[in-house]
């Protein structure tokens, strides 16, 4: 074991003949945070009771223990072993010392934000402050300088000068109204007032908020009364007039006042004149476009919630789809024998022999002879080929029985695939045709690999052949 004791961190160099009790007595006598580098060929802190010991011994004497283990696939069991016993691991120094800077400036910034909430809030003063106006006093120079501004009119002429402009105000007010005309009587009979005096200069802000004091004053102090408003006119709704209207009473009144009227003239009365229609007023263009909405709105929905419907039942209808997929038909079985003449220290005497059963079994044709075989794994470049015998027909049923061979080989173990050719009868085949022409019946192991774990609960790809 090597050591290191120069930096802020106690590193420790773990070998392959490193033992736990030499390991724990080391970091015993620390008083700085210990840094252990595994290595691969490492035999200690590979299992999780060493680092439950460790965990146990690091709270009794308080020293911070990290791990620096090589990434890799040992690299990344180990690590995932640390983690869970409750210690942190890095995969290299850099990112060890990477991780402790990162860590400072998380402290320094969260101190930093404390001192800032700390100092908000003992900035604002306790003290409420309160303005008031300065008084003019000799010799004493004011709190601040106001600019200058227009001098102000007394507050009683103000005050009236006020009044009288709002009265004014209101009868012109009166005056202007849209589609009334005013009587002159009752306009004869309104009392004259004074003429209004003559505005004051606009007051700046500051003016207006002492107008406004000195009003208040005065109308808590002086017990005079305020101004009187006139009485609003009395106004009479008249009914606009067309031109054509217009015409006819004045040619009327023109030949009134043109006939003389004597004694024995009859006076003709003056026919009423019609009320003119009224033309219908047309809906505005907006009223227009707010009708066609609405109207589209309800063909809009139904167009919408039957294109749902639609996409809906199209939906539904491919999920229940499936397509009828014909199996392929069976045509028999064949099934792996084991002798029982086993060896310790091999596979023999296991899935040696064979028996194959078929059914629905055509006739060869004359001279013609069906033969099987057993045919080696697909990705093998030689491939190695077993005859198994002659099949003979009876009424459609096909039996074999392979005993295997003297040594009791294992089938499986190198075959994977069996053939059944047709070919003559007179002369045995050596090996099967490569005319596939021949080949009757074929079947085999499939070769898809399949994920599961294997003994130790590693995940893995495993085939039936495995």
């Amino acid at each position: 074991m090597k050591r290191n004791d120069t930096g802020a961190f106690c590193v420790l160099y773990v070998e392959p003949s490193d033992e736990r009790s030499m390991l724990f007595n080391a970091i015993v006598g620390q008083h700085k945070p210990v840094v252990m580098m595994l290595s691969e060929q490492a035999r200690v802190m590979q299992r999780p009771d060493d680092y439950a010991t460790l965990k146990k011994l690091k709270r009794q004497h308080d020293i911070p223990v990290l791990f620096v283990i090589p990434d890799g696939k040992w690299g990344r069991r180990v690590t995932h072993v640390a983690t869970r016993g409750g210690f942190a691991a890095y995969p290299s120094l850099d990112a060890l010392l990477q991780a402790q800077e990162q860590e400072q400036v998380a402290r320094l910034t969260q101190q930093l934000a404390r001192g800032q909430e700390h100092s908000y809030r003992i900035a604002p003063s306790s003290y409420p402050a309160h303005v008031s106006r300065p008084q003019s006093t000799s010799g004493i120079a004011p709190a601040f300088s106001l600019p200058n501004t227009t001098p102000l009119h007394p507050v009683s002429s103000t005050v009236t000068s006020t009044s009288n402009m709002q009265n004014a105000q209101n009868a012109r007010r009166q005056q202007s109204y849209a589609g009334y005309v005013m009587d002159r009587e009752d306009i004869e009979d309104e009392p004259t007032h004074p003429p209004v005096a003559s505005a004051p200069t606009v007051p700046s802000a500051r003016q207006n908020t002492y107008m406004r004091q000195a009003e208040a004053q005065q109308m808590y102090q002086s017990p005079e009364k305020p101004h009187p408003v006139a009485p609003p006119m009395s106004a009479r709704k008249t009914r606009d007039l067309s031109p054509e209207m217009m015409d006819v009473m004045l040619d009327t009144h023109r030949a009134q006042s043109s006939a003389p009227i004597t004694p024995g003239t009859p006076v003709t009365p003056v026919p009423p004149v019609p009320p003119m229609p009224t033309p219908p007023v047309p809906p505005s263009t907006n009223t227009r476009k707010q009708r066609r909405r609405r109207n589209r709105f309800p063909a809009i929905l139904i167009v919408l919630t039957l294109i749902m419907l639609l996409g809906a039942g199209l939906g539904y209808a491919l999920l229940l789809y499936h397509p009828l997929v014909t199996p392929p038909a069976v045509m028999g079985h064949l099934r792996f024998l084991s002798s029982e003449q086993l060896n310790e220290n091999s596979n023999q005497g296991i899935d040696d022999q064979l028996q194959l059963d078929m059914s629905n079994v055509a006739n060869p044709a004359s001279g013609k002879s069906y033969y099987a075989w057993l045919l080696g794994d697909q990705g093998q470049s030689e491939g190695q080929v077993i005859l198994l015998g002659a099949l003979p027909v009876h009424n459609g049923s096909v039996h074999l029985f392979y005993p295997g061979d003297a040594q009791h080989t294992n089938l499986i173990a190198t075959m994977s695939r069996l053939l059944i050719t047709e070919e003559d009868s007179a002369v045995p085949p050596i090996a099967p045709s490569p005319d596939d022409s021949t080949w009757q019946y074929y079947g085999g192991f499939s070769t898809t690999l399949v994920t599961g774990t294997d003994t130790q609960g590693n995940v893995k790809q495993f085939s039936y052949l495995d």
